[in-house]
Formats: structure tokens, sequence, C-alpha cells
């Protein structure tokens, strides 16, 4: 069963989630998806289930759904990954902006593209009366500093 983003699902009952697992292998097989992984403590796991979603990046699906090779290889192929570069600044009063998102102009800077005024998300993101931003790199910048400490 493969499903695009048109298909409701609908999770009935209650849900076995397993963290700090690797999924090895999502294939599927009569009456379901067989999942297989590796459980935090090691060893290894198998089970079939109605459905499977798989959220991860487009490489890491193409290795573990060898049954969506066809289907993923071309788009695997064709899309190139950047990099990413976000710095997470904390301050001591809350900026006086009511925006939510900033675009740096390159005259600016060269390196930073945009900063999320994340207090203004949501009201949790920051302690009261402080503010939080997230400086996220442009592409090529990100990549140029991957390797850089922090």
């Amino acid at each position: 069963m493969w499903f695009d983003g048109s298909v409701l699902v609908r999770v009935l009952g209650p849900l076995r989630v397993e963290v700090d697992s690797r999924a090895e292998r999502v294939a599927e097989v009569d009456g379901g998806v067989e999942v297989s992984w590796i459980p935090a403590g090691g060893g290894s796991s198998s089970d079939v289930f109605d459905a499977c979603i798989v959220c991860c990046p487009l490489p890491v699906a193409l290795e573990i759904c060898p049954g969506q090779r066809d289907l993923l290889g071309p788009i695997d192929r064709a899309l190139g990954y950047t990099q990413c570069v976000t710095v997470a600044v904390g301050t001591t009063r809350t900026p006086d902006s009511p925006a939510f998102l900033v675009q740096m102009p390159s005259r600016e800077d060269h390196d930073v593209a945009l900063m999320f005024l994340d207090h203004n998300k949501a009201a949790d993101r920051a302690p009261a009366g402080h503010g939080l931003i997230g400086c996220c790199w442009e592409a090529s910048a990100a990549a140029r500093m991957m390797e850089e400490p922090d």
C-alpha cells in the first residue's frame, strides 16, 4: 500500500511509538506493510502494519523502501539537497516587531537569508519578556560553513 497525499489516514486505538530506533526496511506485503527496524537496545524487530508513513530524507527512503525504487529513484536523481545552518539567538527583551519572519536583503548580509522571530509564532517559544530569533543562512553560505566548528 503506497499512499499519496490525497488519502485520509485515521489512527484507531492506541499508537505504539518507539524512539531511538532505526528503520531498516519498509515493504508491501499481503495484508499491509512490513516494517523492519533496529530498536534502541539493539537486535532487530519486524512487524506488519495496515499502513506506514515514511518521513525521512529521500536518499534514506530510497534505501529502506526497495519496492518504491522505480518511483523514488528518478526523484532522488533530479533533486539536489541543500544544507542548512540555523542559529538560535535568545534576547533579554522582546524585539519590537510583530513580524514572525524577516527576509534579509543580500546588500545587508550575503550569508543570512532570513530570521524567524519565534517568540511571535507562539507564546511558549520564549520566556515572557524575552525573544527567540532563528537566523537561517543562505544555502551556499551554509554549505561553506558546514564543516566549521560551532
